[in-house]
């Protein structure tokens, strides 16, 4: 068999889940670089003003990209209507767990078209 791939948009990743989509990484990789300059910036705050600093700036980052498309409402209502899920929580004295959970854009990586003769 011969098959055609155009721009196929696959990262090598071994399970199929939305890793396997390039998008996607680039998406988490962007958001991730984000979170560590603002971590950085909230670092040695007491907790109060932590806990603030990391929601509010957290915050920013997600609804930016939102605001730009790459994060959409989950496909799978269960999941709910909001387009990111955002956790800040004192583990420890010193350690803080900024957790998110996010749905991204898909892409029209696969269009099958469908013939069908009438009669």
């Amino acid at each position: 068999a011969v098959g055609a791939f155009i721009d196929d948009s696959l990262a090598l990743h071994y399970k199929q889940n939305y890793s396997r989509f390039n998008w996607v990484n680039a998406i988490d990789a962007y958001i991730s670089h984000r979170f560590v300059e603002a971590a950085a910036y909230a670092k040695h705050e007491p907790d109060g003003l932590t806990e603030v600093l990391l929601t509010r700036l957290t915050k920013e980052i997600l609804n930016d990209i939102v605001d730009s498309g790459a994060l959409v409402t989950p496909r799978d209502p269960a999941d709910g209507t909001a387009p990111y899920v955002l956790t800040v929580e004192q583990v420890e004295i010193d350690l803080w767990l900024v957790t998110w959970e996010f749905c991204p854009v898909g892409s029209a990586r696969r269009i099958a078209g469908q013939p069908i003769l009438m009669r």
